[in-house]
């Protein structure tokens, strides 16, 4: 017991001081995610704020004709789509040339009458 106890206290005294240590600490530059090239100057914020903040986007990025909006979202939404589309193509090729092989093995094996 009396080992027990005087090893768990050794570990904790272990990493008590390792955490203590004084190396110093690198900063890392903070980063907004705020994208500056797509503010509109010449919108005021207090005018207008959601054109002030997007209106250089709303410009330069056109809305496709069958979607109500478009962004990342639906950026995403169309990659996924069309790799499960591609996923269920190979499948389903997969399923077809399996058929394909046991109908022929099916019609070699059949005895002739």
């Amino acid at each position: 017991m009396k080992k027990i106890s005087t090893l768990a206290l050794g570990i904790a005294l272990g990493l008590g001081l390792a955490a203590c240590s004084t190396e110093p600490k690198t900063e890392v530059a903070a980063v907004s995610g705020i994208e500056l090239q797509n503010f509109d100057t010449s919108v005021r914020h207090q005018d207008d704020f959601y054109y002030s903040v997007n209106g250089k986007w709303l410009a330069n990025t056109p809305i496709p004709a069958d979607k109500s909006n478009y962004g990342a979202f639906s950026v995403l939404y169309d990659q996924s789509q069309d790799a499960l589309k591609k996923s269920s193509m190979k499948q389903r090729l997969k399923r077809i040339q399996r058929q394909a092989l046991m109908s022929r093995k099916s019609v070699i094996l059949m005895p002739a009458l």
